[in-house]
């Protein structure tokens, strides 16, 4: 897809976000959702994690993922806390080189929870990693996105994210 003079190879579409205020028309590409087939270990470990409590389930991975990123993440449902206590880990003062996490994330979290999560780790975030976490980070919200707040949300940490790149 070609927008605005850029070449996006991997997008498979665009998302058009109207701002009725300015009466402008913003288009963002998005990024096809690449999901790794889980090999047997993981259809295990997923089978796992599924088993126990949800408290349980989260010490789990934070005790067996210290420096990796567990498929079966966003395979079971989690309580809110420990939505929070898995998002803190693997996002806070992050800029991941894919979207993959985010996503897994936002499945089960809400916009706003992981926003806020988000927010508390952008200013760990070095500054040449701050275009990497745009890039990954916006599309995965805009794909997210319910209703008029929520855009207005995304669409302020959009412009923080760029002044904070300007820097």
């Amino acid at each position: 897809i070609m927008l605005n003079g850029r070449y996006w190879p991997e997008a498979t579409n665009l998302l058009m976000v109207s701002n009725v205020k300015f009466q402008t028309l913003v288009a963002y590409p998005i990024f096809r959702i690449y999901t790794l087939d889980m090999n047997e270990n993981n259809r295990r470990e997923a089978k796992y994690i599924r088993s126990l409590s949800s408290e349980d389930a989260a010490n789990y991975i934070l005790e067996n993922y210290t420096n990796t990123y567990p498929v079966a993440l966003r395979h079971r449902s989690w309580k809110k806390a420990d939505q929070y206590k898995l998002a803190r880990r693997f996002l806070m003062g992050h800029a991941h080189a894919s979207g993959r996490v985010y996503n897994d994330f936002l499945s089960f979290m809400s916009i706003n929870n992981f926003l806020q999560v988000i927010d508390e780790g952008l200013p760990l975030i070095p500054q040449d990693r701050l275009g990497l976490l745009y890039y990954y980070l916006i599309p995965s919200l805009y794909r997210e996105v319910k209703n008029e707040r929520q855009i207005k949300t995304v669409e302020d940490l959009r412009r923080r994210l760029i002044k904070l790149q300007s820097q």
